[in-house]
């Protein structure tokens, strides 16, 4: 095993540094890197394909990482982990990853692959703010089996801590895409003089028909838009749905949480899609 030191201060650099990571959506933006605790997140991402940049833990999971996760570990204090942990009680285990590269054209590859055999719906997530739902959101799409995700401008950032944990690996498993919507409408638009722009479905209460009685898939691709359970959809993206589609819910409840929804409708449509 490497040991590249042991880090005692929480002044240090590059403790300093992996702070701003956790903390500041432009220094992640910037720096192109974001920021995993835990040894069963850090594994499942190294699985996933993912290499780590820079491994720290504390003395106890030093061997564990050199075995599973990097050749070079630095190991640091109780104290500097407690400076750099985004959880409560310190995992031991902290990893910076390189955020996956994305081609220019990755949306439209993404829409292409959507019009294979499967042809799982796209997950957008339109105005998401609160991590866990965020992160949940991803986890589901990436068990369901969805070609991708597209992160809205308005939402939380995708990189944020604590949607990775909430994630669990979906960020290397699947393409995450970040834009708004006219650049979405514009990636529509590019892909329409070869093919057909596609179906764009939201749940909402009274919708056109019930969830398992819509047909999820289509020789076109297929978007599910997934707006905040208070705020609902964006105006933007009412303006691109085509179809409504109407959860039942019993005992007068009104709504769901949003990651519940998410994943209500996405393995529905992996339902459908087994037949």
């Amino acid at each position: 095993m490497i040991i590249a030191r042991v880090i005692t201060s929480p002044a240090n650099a590059r403790v300093k540094l992996a702070r701003q990571i956790r903390d500041d959506r432009k220094v992640r933006q910037h720096d192109g890197r974001f920021l995993a605790e835990g040894a069963r997140l850090c594994k499942d991402l190294v699985d996933a394909g993912l290499q780590p940049a820079e491994v720290f833990a504390v003395t106890d999971k030093s061997d564990w990482c050199f075995e599973h996760l990097s050749s070079a570990v630095t190991i640091v204090s109780d104290e500097v982990m407690q400076s750099m942990t985004d959880e409560l009680s310190p995992p031991g285990v902290l990893t910076i990853f390189s955020k996956p590269k994305r081609e220019p054209d990755a949306g439209l590859e993404l829409m292409s692959s959507a019009t294979d055999s499967t042809n799982m719906p796209i997950l957008i997530l339109d105005g998401l703010r609160e991590p866990g739902n965020l992160g949940a959101c991803l986890r589901s799409a990436a068990a369901a089996g969805c070609p991708g995700a597209i992160i809205m401008a308005g939402s939380v950032d995708v990189w944020n801590p604590k949607v990775v944990r909430g994630a669990m690996g979906a960020h290397a498993r699947i393409p995450l895409l970040e834009m708004d919507w006219a650049s979405f409408r514009a990636m529509q638009s590019t892909f329409t003089s070869h093919s057909t722009a596609g179906r764009v479905i939201a749940a909402q209460a009274g919708g056109q028909m019930a969830h398992s009685n819509f047909l999820w898939h289509a020789r076109s691709p297929t978007f599910l838009v997934i707006g905040a359970e208070a705020q609902g959809l964006s105006s933007d993206a009412v303006t691109c749905i085509t179809h409504y589609v109407s959860i039942p819910l019993a005992n007068k409840v009104e709504s769901l949480n949003a990651s519940v929804a998410c994943g209500i409708l996405l393995f529905e449509a992996a339902r459908q899609a087994s037949l």
